[in-house]
Order: structure tokens, then sequence, then C-alpha cells
């Protein structure tokens, strides 16, 4: 039985998901931490009346190692200069942290402009390369001061590979948050540039100053940008997303005057890798094996709307326009392809086209908006059997014609056959079904040029409608 201790004043703050590798781990968080409970065959939360702790269990027994899934952050609360991840950065000062807000850094407001980044060296700056697995990053800051026509700024808040202190202008490559006064109204876009060559979208979403959390979402394959702010998406790019190599930065430039001084709280990232690298996933050694399955959603979902892939990684799941609701009810479709039958035992009401299926039943009323197509078979010689997928039969033939229906067919099973080359009152068309009757006779003709009959199957023999 694995515990977790909640004390009234605080604890050790883990870094990601905390991981129960034994019956005897006990483990010691505050009581804001999100704790995510992987494995595990029990849990025991003990702590002070006052606190409550929402453990949220997932996975199915296989904890999350850095061999796939890689989460960090920084608060730059640590006493070095360069905080935790060991930053670069130009024209930033340590700020006093807030009771909402511990460990900032505040832009120098003498300088023209400022950086942070991961590195100095060129060559050794940035840590990612998209395409490989899904990545997010994410950073809060308080912009303080919005750009104006006497004081003016343009900010870039992502990922890109402006990656040492004196970088400065338009990244060349990354996917990125970018703000200016002149530009849009204002308004934030969001940019995806790979060698220089970009897609910039223009929000409707105005910049405003306080604390908001700036997110870039890139899934597995490289193929989407999606851009967050405050957990609400304002928009995705799904060209010039980078592959070559790019890192977490945070660009304001002054374009009149000088800078004025913006506030970093806190960066954050996750990452999963599309292939896990070599070694136990199992976490504690036992020879587990390496995960498989493992999938990740949007940020919101639609209530009762079908899940998707989304790519071909098999680790992405998306919406979709159809909807599967709690009594089993399918709504939403426009289009229905099938190989097999389709069985229904509630009524279908549908705008959209079906298409292939050998039959379809269904045993409710039937709304058909879109109208009804139906399979036409051409029967030229001098016999002709017919087939379950079958409706409508144009009989088009110089000699005398017999068309044999189905020996064995469904109930309710219907053929209507036409003399479409108008010749019947010389070359009569016979219907003789296989072993069954038609209104208690063993077939019946059609003897008028152009005429036609229905049939229906009434479980025992056929009948003329």
């Amino acid at each position: 039985m694995s515990q977790i201790y909640v004390p009234n004043s605080g604890g050790i703050v883990p870094l990601g998901p905390i991981i129960f590798n034994a019956d005897s781990d006990t483990f010691a968080v505050t009581a804001n931490d999100q704790v995510n409970i992987i494995g595990g065959t029990g849990i025991q939360v003990l702590g002070d009346d006052a606190q409550t702790l929402t453990i949220s269990a997932t996975g199915g027994g296989q904890p999350v190692t850095p061999l796939k899934e890689i989460r960090d952050f920084d608060d730059f609360i640590s006493s070095s200069e360069n905080s935790k991840m060991d930053w670069v950065y130009t024209s930033f000062l340590k700020n006093e942290g807030t009771a909402s807000n511990p460990g900032q850094l505040v832009l120098n407001t003498f300088n023209t402009y400022s950086l942070i980044c991961f590195s100095s060296f060129s060559d050794l700056g940035n840590p990612w390369q998209l395409g490989g697995g899904s990545l997010s990053n994410s950073w809060v800051i308080d912009l303080v001061t919005l750009s104006t026509g006497g004081q003016s700024y343009i900010a870039y808040f992502g990922i890109s590979d402006n990656n040492d202190s004196w970088s400065t202008g338009t990244p060349v490559n990354g996917c990125f948050f970018q703000y200016t006064n002149s530009v849009n109204g204002g308004d934030w876009q969001i940019k995806c540039i790979s060698g220089g060559i970009a897609t910039t979208v223009n929000t409707s979403i105005a910049a405003t100053t306080g604390f908001h959390n700036y997110t870039v979402q890139i899934n597995a394959n490289a193929t989407l940008a999606t851009f967050y702010i405050d957990g609400v998406s304002i928009g995705t790019i799904s060209t010039n997303i980078p592959t070559s190599p790019l890192g977490p930065t945070v660009n304001v430039e002054a374009t009149l005057g000088n800078v004025v001084g913006s506030i970093i709280d806190l960066w954050y990232y996750s990452q999963e890798l599309t292939a896990a690298r070599p070694g136990d996933q199992g976490g504690g050694g036992g020879g587990g094996s390496p995960g498989s399955g493992d999938v990740t959603g949007p940020g919101v979902s639609t209530d009762n709307a079908l899940v998707r892939w989304d790519g071909i990684t098999g680790t992405l799941i998306q919406d979709s326009v159809a909807n599967l609701s709690d009594v089993g009810e399918l709504s939403g479709l426009t289009g229905l392809t099938a190989t097999g039958s389709i069985s229904l035992t509630g009524p279908m009401n549908f705008t959209g086209a079906i298409t292939g299926p050998t039959s379809l039943t269904v045993t409710g009323p039937t709304t058909l908006s879109g109208g009804q197509t139906v399979k036409v078979a051409s029967a030229v010689g001098a016999s002709y059997i017919t087939t379950s997928a079958d409706f409508v039969i144009l009989v088009n033939g110089a000699v005398t014609p017999t068309v044999q229906p189905l020996a064995v067919p469904p109930t309710g099973k219907m053929y209507r056959i036409k003399d479409s080359a108008g010749t019947a009152a010389s070359n009569n068309i016979t219907i003789t079904p296989i072993g069954k009757n038609i209104d208690g006779s063993a077939s019946t003709v059609i003897n008028v040029n152009y005429g036609s009959v229905d049939i229906v199957y009434n479980g025992t023999e056929w009948n003329i409608v």
C-alpha cells in the first residue's frame, strides 16, 4: 500500500508524476500539487483535516518514465542567476515573487531588446527537433505595459532558433505568438516559420496585461501546431512547421524607445516521444517491457463525439462530427460506406449518402433526406438469377427471358422488375422464383411493353405489390 501525506505546512514539491515502485513508498506533497498516480495495487492518503488531495489514476500499472515521456519546468526561484535550467538571458533581472506568482524574471527597461533561451552557444542551444513525438511548451508572462505609438515593442513567445543572448528579429525557424500594437490592430498573431518562410494567422484576441499562459502544442509528426492562451485554443497552423532544432524562447524587442518591463513567471513543457528510448519502462528494474498504445487527446472534447485517430502514429486522438449518445443513437454522419450488412433496431434519419452495404435493415421508421440510390441490375439473355444486392432489374433481351428471384431471400426482400427494351408484348418476361410461389402460383408474366412488377417476400412466398 503506497501512502501520501499532505501536511498543513506543505511538503516536497514533486517534479512530474509520482511513481509508485514499491508497496512501502511514502511521498509528501503540498496541498495544491497535481498528482498523477500510475500503477500500484493500492493508494492510501494521509493528511491533516484541513487539506484535500484529489488523486486521478491513469495508465494501466505502467509508470511514466523519461524514456518516452518528459516533463520539466522552471519557476525561477533558484538562487542561481541562470535559474534551474541554466538559462541565458539579456536584460532580464531577478524579481521578487508574489503570493500568486512565486519566482519571477523582469525585463530591464533600459535596454532595447531582451531575450531568454536555453544556451548562449548557437550550436548547443536547441534541445528539440519536431516530428518525433508530441510536444507542448508554455510560458506564463505578464506584458505589464502594452506596446504604444510612443514606446513600441514586438514580442515573440514560444519555441524558436533564437538561441543565444544576441539573437534579435523574427526567428528563422519556430512556432510562436507575436504581438505589437501596429500590426493586426494590436491583437495576437500566431506564426510558424521554417527556413524564413512563414505562415502567419491573425487572431481576434487582444493582447492584455496581467499574467497569461501562452502554450504552443505540436502534434507527433509535426503537421499541426495549436496555440492556446489560458488553456483556450486561439488557432492552428499546419504549414511551415520547422523540423530543424528549436528551443524555448521569449524575445521582446523595442521598435521605438526602450523595452518595457514584462515579467516571466513560469516555463514548463511536456514531450511524448513516438518511439521510446531503450530501457526498462516498468520503472522498477523488474524487466518491464516498453509501453505501447498510450494515447493523448485534445485539451477539450465534445461530449459523446466519436473518437478518431489523428495521424498515423497510433498515439493521438481527436474529435469527430459524429456523435454516439448514451442510449446508442448515432448522429452527425454525412455519409456511410459499408461492405457488409447494416441493421438498426431504432429509427433512421439520414441526410447523407449510404454506400455499399449488402443489406440495410431498419426496424423503426426511416427518413432519407438526401434521397435514395438503389442497386440497378441489367438482365440480358435467356435467364437471370437475382442477387441479394439487386433492387431494380432492367430486362433487355431479344429472347423470351426468365428472371429467377433468390431461393432463400430474407423476409421483406423486394425486387422491381422492368421491361426496359419495350419488347415484353412479343418476348414475355417470366418471373419464376427458385423454390417459391408468387401469389400462390409458380410464376408471373410481364407481357406489356415497358411493363413492370414489384414483388416482396413475406417469409413464405413472394407477393406482387
